[in-house]
Parts: structure tokens; C-alpha cells; sequence
């Protein structure tokens, strides 16, 4: 599963890539929901470029 990880210094979005083994997708989509709901990516944007 990808998941967002912010912006780099020219402000092209990351991302990270999170792996489990066989059978793991439930615990991957909880980590990521997680993640989402303390991170808050839907808040952030890059800077505009042009």
C-alpha cells in the first residue's frame, strides 16, 4: 500500500510504500488510516510552481 509522506524541497509529493506478508492487508489498511488521521494529508498542498 502507498501512502503519502509529504513534499520534497521542490515540492514533488512522496510516498511511502507499506508491506506485509500474506493475509497482512487488514493490518496495512488500519496503519494507513492511521496514519491519515494524525497526519492530516488532505490539509496539505504543495506550493505552486507556475
Amino acid at each position: 500500500m502507498n501512502v503519502p509522506a509529504g513534499f520534497t524541497s521542490g515540492n514533488l509529493p512522496t510516498g511511502a510504500q507499506l508491506m506485509g506478508h500474506d493475509g497482512a492487508e487488514p493490518l496495512l489498511v488500519s496503519v494507513a488510516a492511521q496514519l491519515e488521521s494524525v497526519l492530516r494529508w488532505d490539509l496539505e498542498r504543495p506550493e505552486k510552481w507556475w
